[in-house]
């Protein structure tokens, strides 16, 4: 029953969090890992908001991308 619960938890978590807040899961340790190795314990809580600001600004168009290969 443990190994059960676990499996979905371990599945279906990361999903639910990425509909609620809109963030992918290796974004935000990205951003908590570069957050924390620049701006220390700051950086932790820092770190996340920065990528949640990013892509924010990016979905509403503050930020664009033109790169042609």
């Amino acid at each position: 029953m443990a190994v059960v619960l676990l499996t979905i938890r371990r599945t279906i978590e990361p999903k639910v969090l990425r509909d609620q807040i809109g963030l992918l899961p290796l974004p935000t340790l990205i951003g908590i890992y570069l957050g924390f190795y620049f701006l220390g314990v700051i950086g932790l809580i820092a770190g996340p908001l920065l990528i949640i600001a990013f892509f924010s600004a990016k979905e509403a168009g503050i930020i664009r991308f033109n790169l042609k290969i």
